[in-house]
């Protein structure tokens, strides 16, 4: 039963219904440029990585990437390990944890006397259940307690992208 039109679509089980979820709301990305040291196991915030936004509907998921530029240094000479884990946050909320085990990050390097430079991608959703403004964040640290760089070089940038998504 129904008649289809521009905003109404037939289903399989042939009645018609109106045409929801999967679109965009809204949008925000955030381009961070600054040079950090992270060199404790403890999970920093990384600088310029945040986003505050209010959601248009209560029901929509929040789609996070966040693409994060990090230089992982080894000493001259000798053989360290070190890693780099990230994870995102809606306020004090861990959305995405991309720490692999306690040692070992989403990024590794075990290697004598040189850098590696990486880019950690990490994508996650979020059903965020509000209305009112909230913070999307990223953190990361360096699990061995060594010291990674994010945002080495000027040149470089990281990115946070935050997309709401009807449901």
């Amino acid at each position: 039963t129904g008649t289809k039109d521009a905003t109404t679509f037939l289903r399989g089980d042939n009645t018609f219904a109106e045409a929801g979820g999967g679109k965009l709301l809204q949008t925000s990305l955030t381009t961070a440029s600054t040079a950090q040291t992270i060199s404790s196991a403890t999970y920093a915030d990384l600088t310029g990585m945040t986003v505050n936004i209010t959601p248009v509907s209560s029901t929509s998921k929040f789609l996070i990437t966040a693409h994060l530029n990090v230089n992982l240094p080894t000493t001259s000479g000798g053989s360290t390990d070190i890693g780099f884990n990230s994870k995102i946050l809606r306020d004090s909320t861990v959305v995405v944890d991309n720490a692999v085990t306690s040692s070992y990050g989403s990024l590794y390097h075990y290697h004598g006397g040189s850098n590696i430079h990486l880019f950690d991608t990490i994508i996650g959703l979020d059903d965020h259940n509000t209305s009112s403004q909230v913070t999307i964040k990223v953190q990361g640290r360096e699990p061995e307690g060594n010291t990674a760089t994010f945002n080495l070089g000027s040149a470089k940038n990281s990115y946070l992208l935050v997309q709401e998504i009807e449901t």
